[in-house]
């Protein structure tokens, strides 16, 4: 089992293809992230957001050196990991802000990843290649003396969390160099290709079964972003996983600086440009069955905001049932509804939601159930409960109702007649 290659950061000067761009001038032909990488950029970001947590992420049990896959318990046994040291270090780290995905980065990435299979090595530089510096601004990232990178390679990584884990907790190498690149709160952008190598079909001696290249940059005049990813958590354990991304999604931040929109890829993420200032963020599109919205505040640094499906609640349109001079029994819905009784002895129900019930004439029995409700007996003997909401309960007329608040902080007018009122909690 191999261990991973890192090179720390380091400024760039000006060399090989000159980009003059303004930052808002990049290439805009998109590398997006397939659902490999992407899962990568979320769990690089996971760890820069709590990066004392990531020990519990990736570490079943300290005392035993066993990892969350096997895979990564026998490297940690191989590189014979002191467990204790590793906690510590990550407790000792200062969280950073999540880093946006770069397309200029991730075709320098790409790039290098293929060399490295063609070459059937692990390697920072190839012969006849340039050094990485040099890769990232042929591939149109700007190249000015402001811009500084570091790049982790990992040619053995056996899978997607495994070579994450490679690099987070740098096994089998001096130093923490892949970590120390993660961390750095100076890096703003992301790249990273992920490659299928030799080592997938069981061949031996061959760099494989994946191949990781991360490019991380930051460049003069970087603009903040809100970023993350739509997911359909089929395993509800609230983190995205391959085949969970919600792809074609619309994204809308509407706030200080104004409404901006982009949409999600096809591997679920997202990420916009925003000015600093307040957002109110909604999403919307096809797997999403109803709303959700979130408050974001943007502050010069990148700002991480996920979706996901079981948190839309459905939008269900208020009911209007209007009764008879029949004895009529109405039910609600779940939504905020209006129902009227009109003649006859009626029974209503309001269901959920915030309802206006009226019993109308007729010895009415009226029951607001859940929610915040407003109710009126009406003409007649009418019997009104309130429910676990705070209703307003008004008794109507001058005949002998039974008003009950039941739980809540209810309001109750009495009628005219001989009412009973009770209360109730609350």
């Amino acid at each position: 089992m191999a261990a991973p290659l890192d090179v720390r950061l380091s400024g760039h000067g000006r060399f090989g293809l000159d980009y003059q761009g303004s930052a808002d001038q990049m290439p805009t032909a998109q590398n997006t992230p397939t659902a490999d990488e992407q899962l990568m950029l979320e769990l690089t970001n996971r760890a820069r957001i709590d990066p004392a947590g990531e020990f519990d992420a990736l570490i079943l049990n300290a005392a035993t050196q066993t990892g969350v896959q096997t895979n990564i318990s026998a490297a940690l046994d191989q590189f014979n990991v002191d467990m204790v040291q590793l906690r510590s270090a990550f407790e000792a780290l200062t969280p950073a802000a999540p880093l946006a995905w770069n397309t200029a980065l991730a075709r320098a990435a790409e790039g290098h990843t293929e060399l490295m299979l063609e070459n059937n090595a692990q390697s920072h530089q190839f012969p006849g290649e340039p050094n990485r510096a040099a890769r990232i601004a042929q591939a149109g990232y700007p190249n000015t003396p402001a811009t500084v990178s570091g790049e982790n390679v990992y040619g053995y990584s056996q899978d997607v969390l495994f070579g994450h884990a490679g690099f987070f907790i740098d096994w089998g190498v001096a130093g923490a160099g892949h970590r120390e690149n993660i961390m750095d709160s100076r890096f703003t952008e992301i790249g990273i290709a992920i490659l299928a190598g030799p080592g997938a079909t069981g061949q031996v001696d061959t760099v494989g079964p994946f191949l990781v290249t991360q490019n991380l940059a930051s460049r003069a005049g970087y603009q903040a972003q809100l970023l993350g990813v739509v997911i359909d958590d089929q395993d509800s354990d609230r983190f995205y996983d391959i085949g969970e991304g919600m792809g074609g999604i619309t994204v809308t931040a509407t706030g200080t600086g104004g409404t901006f929109t982009t949409h999600s890829w096809g591997s679920g993420g997202y990420q916009m440009v925003l000015p600093n200032g307040s957002y109110t963020v909604s999403f919307t599109g096809a797997g999403l069955e109803g709303a959700a919205r979130y408050t974001v505040s943007i502050g010069g640094a990148n700002v991480k905001l996920d979706a996901f499906a079981a948190d839309f609640a459905p939008v269900i349109p208020p009911l209007l049932q209007i009764g008879s001079d029949l004895a009529d029994t109405l039910l609600g819905g779940t939504g905020n509804d209006t129902i009227r009784g009109e003649g006859g002895n009626d029974v209503v129900y309001g269901g959920l939601g915030n309802d206006d019930l009226a019993g109308g004439a007729g010895n009415d029995v009226i029951f607001g159930d859940a929610g915040s409700n407003i109710l009126w007996g009406g003409l007649g003997n009418d019997t009104v409960q309130g429910g676990s909401g705070s209703d307003t309960i008004h008794g109507g007329g001058d005949g002998t109702n039974h008003l009950l608040g039941n739980d809540g902080n209810d309001l109750i007018h009495a009628g005219s007649g001989g009412d009973f009122i009770g209360g109730g909690a609350g």
